[in-house]
């Protein structure tokens, strides 16, 4: 039985011609390392792993060596291979150094290519039934009759569901929608977002549940079911990755299929409902009012940056007579050295964040929410992975700095190829303290 990347492998291979060609790969993590092991082992040319981080670069992975995008000279015959949620980062790369859309194969466009008889075995297609049958059980245990189903399958990203409940109102309204039922993840942190916006109408699912129905309402048809898969009006086609069977549909088609379509987005903008918090509560706290910088070093689903960049800024700030602490929010995370520890529910963000004055975050999900919140000097840092440009402006206004609902005083910075010290100067000036 083909293991899963064979499978992804031998379907690139039914889609695309890789004959006498010379291919790189976008990425030297273990998945891409077994993705070279078998386009050799089905006699592909597999040159180098490209990766941008300086740690990796000039070692050999697998008898593939691994080294920087800048001494690949872009030529006909080569193909570079990306399957990376910083794809439209790594495309822009590419093509900065001279590739053509011929000469990138981004397999996030190329998930609907299992379909051709034979290519998997039956072992494969029994898996995909069985899971589609798994779906149908879901689906009939929370859909009731005469309620819309609407699905959203990126719901672990807090930033994607923030974003959405921001416009979803106006959604409903101009899809006219009478009944609904909305279907996230579970999690305490998600609840709260729906909390934000008085959203009383959900159902949760484990995150492997969410994404076998996403899978089912695909394969089977919205119209059919009264049911929509719904994502963020912004780069949604990165974001289609649980639609891992979609018959005669690209993903890029079925990404279209699946914005929110908010025209005038100033006007569809529905204002988060923050709770307040007494002032004597923020005072126990520690906070002291405009003289407090509260650090969020910590995020999911980007790399971390380095331990002594926060431990020298909180250096820095306690030099220039500030409180710092550090948001912590799970058993994983600590407070930086020097800082007092803080845990700040998302439903009480704005009077927490405004009382102190100052926000440092690692660019997260987390960003999206606190871009809403107003008399507070927020900076965000960018690791890894961002090299070719910012985007909590994008996510939330498509580039559009001059719309009314993005509050937040922010200043985006790189933290990539900088020295600590220059970073830490950066924020200190950015902070404008």
């Amino acid at each position: 039985m083909s293991d899963a990347i064979e499978v992804a492998v031998k379907g690139l291979l039914h889609k695309v011609n890789l004959e006498n060609k010379n291919v790189f790969i976008f990425g030297s993590t273990s998945y891409f390392v077994r993705f070279a092991y078998y386009l050799k082992e089905y006699g592909i040319n597999v040159v180098a792993h490209l990766d941008n981080n300086k740690d990796v670069q000039n070692t050999t992975k697998n008898g593939v060596p691994v080294i920087s995008p800048e001494e690949v000279t872009i030529e006909e015959d080569i193909r570079v291979i990306i399957y990376s949620r910083y794809e439209v980062e790594m495309i822009n790369q590419l093509r900065q150094l001279g590739a053509s859309d011929d000469n990138i194969i981004n397999l996030h466009f190329l998930r609907d290519i299992s379909f051709e008889e034979g290519i998997f075995g039956d072992s494969y297609y029994e898996g995909q039934i069985k899971l589609l049958e798994q779906g149908e059980k879901i689906y009939n245990r929370i859909k009731s009759e005469g309620e819309r189903l609407i699905i959203v399958p990126n719901s672990f990203c807090l930033g994607d569901l923030f974003i959405i409940m921001c416009f979803f109102a106006e959604y409903v309204k101009n899809n006219h929608i009478e009944s609904y039922r909305l279907v996230m993840e579970k999690g305490a942190s998600k609840e709260a977002i729906l909390q934000l916006f008085s959203e009383k109408n959900y159902s949760t699912l484990e995150r492997g549940d969410l994404w076998t129905l996403t899978r089912y309402v695909f394969v089977v048809g919205e119209k059919e079911l009264d049911a929509k898969c719904i994502m963020p009006f912004y780069r949604t086609y990165r974001n289609v990755q649980t639609a891992h069977i979609i018959p005669e549909m690209s993903l890029q088609e079925a990404a279209g299929r699946h914005w929110l379509f908010i025209s005038n987005l100033d006007k569809a903008y529905r204002t988060p409902a923050y709770l307040e918090e007494p002032e004597e509560n923020l005072i126990d706290a520690g906070l002291k009012k405009g003289k407090s910088v509260i650090l969020a070093p910590y995020a999911q689903s980007n790399t971390m940056l380095s331990r002594e960049l926060w431990e020298k800024l909180t250096d820095c700030l306690v030099e220039k007579g500030y409180e710092v602490f550090t948001n912590v929010s799970g058993d994983n995370e600590e407070a930086i050295k020097g800082t007092k520890e803080i845990f700040i529910p998302i439903i009480k963000l704005k009077p927490y964040l405004e009382y102190a004055g100052y926000f440092v975050s690692i660019r997260s999900g987390l960003c999206d929410i606190t871009s809403s919140i107003s008399k507070c000097r927020q900076v965000v840092l960018y690791g890894e992975g961002y090299e070719s440009g910012f985007d909590i402006v994008d996510s939330m206004t498509d580039g559009n700095l001059n719309l009314s609902f993005v509050q937040g005083d922010i200043v985006q910075i790189s933290t990539v190829n900088k020295p600590t010290e220059m970073i830490v100067d950066e924020i200190v000036s950015g902070l404008d303290i």
